[in-house]
């Protein structure tokens, strides 16, 4: 063979692999950016959903301590009005305690009449307006503050119909009265512990801590003064 077709030939095989290598290395270079420009761009995909998903968690939570500081106002709000509920109720309690106090001294500064009147009037407030509130106690401190009601009607009866016969309303006297006075004090003292306990509750005072110091065992309970 022609030793110039030959060189001819070889150098005609070898640019023709070195075109088809360097088409194969081109190739890989392509691929490779390819592959880059798509790994940038879901890498910056990605960061988008992150800086979404951010901004979703910090918006939930913010809702959240919002909604959270909404039900400690609420739940401050009721244990505020449950308090002041029970404080007037003990209030009216003992102003209805003191006027039957009153209504056994007899220290002829008011009459019969209006010793009835007055403890008639103490007693239909205090009652009326536990009945209206009475969803502000539990169910056992209900329970037991109702079962007043009867000894403090029964009492008032009875007085009413000793003012309305012209007859002393002297607990000393009437032997009927003095055990009605009586059974109603009893009641009134337990209606009043059953009360006081659940505002100590509600306030969270130890009774023990109060125990300490008799001179101050109501200081805590300002609303009792």
């Amino acid at each position: 063979m022609n030793p110039i077709y030959e060189m001819s030939l070889i150098v005609l095989i070898a640019g023709g692999l070195l075109i088809f290598l360097l088409s194969i290395w081109i190739a890989k270079v392509w691929q490779k950016s390819a592959l880059v420009k798509e790994k940038l761009k879901s890498d910056a995909y990605l960061e988008t959903l992150k800086a979404k998903q951010a901004q979703i968690i910090q918006s939930l939570e913010n809702e959240l301590k919002v909604d959270r500081h909404s039900l400690r106002l609420a739940d401050t709000h009721l244990i505020e009005k449950r308090a002041a509920v029970i404080d007037q109720c003990y209030k009216y309690l003992a102003d209805f305690d003191l006027a039957i106090v009153e209504v056994k001294i007899s220290d002829n500064s008011q009459s019969p009449q209006e010793s009835y009147d007055t403890a008639l009037l103490r007693f239909t407030t205090f009652a009326s307006f536990f009945e209206r509130n009475r969803v502000y106690f539990c169910a056992l401190t209900a329970k037991k503050v109702s079962k007043s009601h009867a000894s403090a009607r029964a009492t008032l009866d009875l007085i009413k119909a000793l003012v309305y016969t012209n007859q002393p309303l002297s607990n000393g006297i009437n032997d009927q009265l003095q055990s009605l006075f009586n059974k109603l004090s009893a009641d009134i003292n337990r209606s009043r512990k059953e009360i006081e306990s659940e505002l100590r509750a509600i306030l969270q005072i130890d009774d023990t801590s109060q125990d300490s110091d008799p001179d101050n065992s109501l200081d805590a309970l300002s609303m009792f003064r």
